[in-house]
Formats: structure tokens, sequence, C-alpha cells
């Protein structure tokens, strides 16, 4: 299993434990000798690839790029100035957000878009898979 991690010198420190958790995600999922990419960027260059590769030109959380060749799952993109907003207006801990994050990510990778039939069983999934994931 590897997991590349692109991470900017001002993203918050508690972010460095993002390989362990995604090798547990990964392992949950069943997919414990994939690759992954996960790169970290501010809300400004996430609107960009949102305009660029989905024609939206806003901000958002979370953009899955699938690549699905050679156990390659893919790259995830995490805006975590928006991850900070959302755990100061939800209550959850930046960590949790940032959990939940990956784990949508690593859901759209494996065929999973918010349009599915079983969008309902999917979001169930998301918080099983969450389950897994130890807080320190």
């Amino acid at each position: 299993m590897k997991i590349w991690i692109s991470l900017p010198k001002e993203a918050p420190k508690d972010l460095k434990r993002i390989r362990s958790k995604a090798k547990i995600l990964l392992a949950a999922l069943g997919l414990s000798k994939s690759e992954l990419s996960l790169v970290f960027v501010d809300d400004k260059k996430i609107k960009e690839l949102n305009r660029k590769y989905r024609q939206i030109d806003k901000s958002t959380n979370v953009l899955s790029f699938p690549i699905g060749e050679n156990n390659i799952l893919g790259d995830i993109v995490i805006s975590w100035e928006t991850a900070q907003r959302e755990a100061q207006e939800t209550g959850f801990s930046l960590e949790e957000i940032i959990d939940f994050y990956l784990i949508h990510g690593l859901l759209h990778l494996i065929g999973y878009h918010h349009d599915h039939p079983d969008r309902e069983k999917i979001t169930q999934r998301l918080w099983k898979i969450l389950g897994h994931l130890p807080y320190w």
C-alpha cells in the first residue's frame, strides 16, 4: 500500500496522521494493495480545479480524480481551509472532518457518486467505515 501526501506548510500540523488513517480506510474497503495520492490545497486552488474539471466556479471540500489502473486508485484533493471552517461550524474536530472527506473521496474513487440510486446505503457505509478509525 502506497500513499503519497502533499501537505502545504501552512496546513495544520494535526493533518500529519492522515497517512495512517488512509491505510486503515483502504484496508476497511478491501483495497490494501492500492495506491493513493492525497493533496491538500487552499480554497483558491480547489476552486480552480473545480472550475477546470467540473465546470463549477466555486470552492468545494473534496475532489476525486480516479485513475483505476495497476492498483492506482487516483487522487483525492482536499481543501484544508474548508475543513477548518466546517470543523468550527459543526463542532466536529478538524481530524474528524478530514476523515469524512477522505472517506467521501475514496468512495468516489471506487465508483460511488452523489446521484447513485443507492445513495442512502452509501451514506450508511461511510458512517460504518468511520467506525474503523481510531481517534487519539
